[in-house]
């Protein structure tokens, strides 16, 4: 998660997934969530970050914690996408066996 306030937090989001890939599990969903995109002082370009989540394979949304802009569509789309994986192992262990 970055501020859409704070261009520096946006620009710190490389190092965090240096870090996250070199001590977790490859298999993993990645959501890059842009907070406080209900505030008019916008640093970060929704293009800006949208491009950088698709170039990394991230989901992406822009969210407000304060009014409640897409909460729940996030966690909606992190248990979507790991059900997608989950049947795609399925099917593809399915059709190896």
């Amino acid at each position: 998660m970055y501020d859409c306030t704070n261009k520096e937090s946006f620009d710190q989001i490389e190092s965090w997934f240096t870090q996250i890939s070199n001590n977790i599990d490859t298999r993993i969903i990645i959501m890059l969530l842009g907070n406080k995109c209900d505030l008019p002082n916008r640093e970060v370009p929704y293009n800006t970050a949208m491009e950088y989540a698709r170039s990394r394979n991230f989901g992406f949304l822009e969210v407000s914690a304060k009014t409640g802009i897409n909460i729940k569509n996030s966690f909606y789309c992190l248990v979507r996408g790991k059900f997608m994986k989950l049947m795609f192992v399925e099917i593809y262990r399915n059709q190896v066996t």
